[in-house]
């Protein structure tokens, strides 16, 4: 049956128009109380009313029943759909800095995932409020052996010194590592000594707290996570350094998990291994979605970068890299501890206390590639990271004398800058929130 409506559709920034919707409801038997569909009776269909406020940005809501799936960008009222169970997905949205700020804003909702059951001839109000989330405009760093994350706001990062971070969550004993946003705002966290994944929401990420994560995802499958991304479809990515396998949760797994709360353990969707591949440690993805990563040749024990064409990476199984980059004559690749793309499809690495680049030339087959660029910093050092901020200034983290390092392309000297703070114990990885527009990160 369909059922057509006219309808107010008011916009959280005051404007009012006349729409009509369309809301097509169709009946077939159903075995299940959880989500019925025949809408020839009334105790069967309901009425959600999404009350959505928003004065900066055009909101993207999407929410996801059993049989239908309804895009919503303003305050709007479904009517006759079926009862049953509704995921609630609110999806952030960036603003790209203005002036020569480091790192734009992002707006969303403090807990963007949400499950709610309506049940037949019933009318549901959810209330919607996008503001601008608290990790937005910053550097967020994850501090392995001081088992915590930190942010930095961008006001902070324009000069050398030694500021606080304005963020600080404390895990007990972790070594956090890995660290991605997803499409939502919330932030996954590859424990390494636990063998766990995190994941916070919005609302969690400010203060001076210990770690409460919204899940704790545990899985045989997780060995040492290490590496942390997410690609373009908002599937996540993990590298195993025991294992010496990949693994994957999809989108639609990812939603299914963020509805929950607690200690949850779920198997991934795909596990690629490789027996070109050994201690996978940070990645990477291209403009094409092939997956990039930095780990060690099980043959020689010498550093490698290798790369999984986006073909390989659909189904679980043995893979085989379709490029593999090598040690080269000048001493490269000793110990890759970092990954990443700059807007013209360079790759960029740390190596010990050098950092290089390969143009994308370079990229096409496998063998020791000598560098396009290859510098070092001060002696003794061992960089980690690697994060681009919004004028495409290099930033990296050092351990030895904890600090982060950033670097203005094409200068010597005179580009690199060094940021302290006593927060600062062993940064690893580094993610500006929201990142960059133009790199392949998501």
């Amino acid at each position: 049956m369909k059922s057509n409506e006219k309808k107010v559709i008011e916009l959280g920034y005051g404007l009012k128009f006349i729409t009509i919707i369309v809301l097509a409801v169709f009946c077939t038997s159903c075995s299940s109380n959880n989500n019925p569909t025949s809408s020839n009776n009334s105790s069967n269909t309901a009425t959600l009313i999404l009350t959505i406020n928003s004065p900066t940005v055009v909101p993207s809501i999407k929410v996801i029943g059993k049989s239908s799936t309804y895009n919503i960008s303003s305050t709007d009222t479904l009517k006759s759909i079926n009862a049953g169970t509704y995921v609630i997905e609110a999806k952030r949205v960036d603003i790209s800095p203005s002036g020569g700020d480091l790192v734009g804003k992002s707006f969303g909702v403090f807990k963007p995932v949400q499950q709610i059951t309506i049940n037949g001839g019933d009318t549901r109000t959810i209330n919607i409020n996008y503001s601008e989330l608290p990790a937005s405009g910053k550097l967020w760093v994850s501090d392995d052996n001081g088992s915590k994350l930190l942010a930095f706001d961008k006001a902070v990062l324009t000069s050398p010194g030694s500021p606080a971070a304005s963020v600080k969550i404390q895990f007990n004993y972790e070594g956090p590592r890995g660290i991605a946003f997803d499409k939502f705002g919330n932030l996954w966290v590859a424990g390494f000594s636990n063998n766990h994944i995190y994941a916070f929401t919005p609302g969690q990420l400010s203060g001076n707290v210990s770690a409460s994560p919204l899940i704790t995802l545990t899985d045989n499958s997780i060995s040492g996570p290490n590496g942390l991304i997410f690609d373009a479809s908002g599937n996540l990515w993990i590298s195993n350094w025991t294992s010496g396998s990949i693994i994957e949760y999809s989108s639609d797994s990812l939603s299914n998990l963020l509805v929950k709360s607690g200690s949850v353990s779920a198997a991934p969707d795909v596990q690629i291994t490789s027996d070109k591949l050994e201690k996978p440690q940070y990645m990477t993805f291209d403009t094409y979605g092939n997956l990039w990563l930095a780990g060690q040749d099980p043959s020689s024990y010498k550093a490698e970068i290798i790369k999984f064409s986006s073909s390989d990476l659909v189904t679980s199984g043995a893979a085989a890299p379709s490029v593999v980059i090598t040690e080269s004559s000048q001493p490269t690749l000793i110990n890759v501890t970092g990954l990443a793309f700059d807007k013209n499809g360079n790759l960029w690495g740390t190596d010990g206390n050098s950092f290089f680049r390969f143009s994308a030339n370079q990229l096409t087959s496998s063998g020791a590639v000598i560098p396009q660029l290859y510098r070092g910093v001060s002696a003794p050092a061992l960089l980690i990271g690697l994060a681009f901020d919004s004028q495409a200034n290099l930033w990296m983290g050092e351990t030895y004398a904890p600090q982060l390092i950033r670097y203005t392309y094409p200068n010597s000297g005179s580009g690199t800058t060094y940021t302290t703070s006593s927060d600062l114990n062993e940064p690893t990885w580094l993610v500006f929130f929201p990142p960059p527009s133009g790199y392949n990160i998501y």
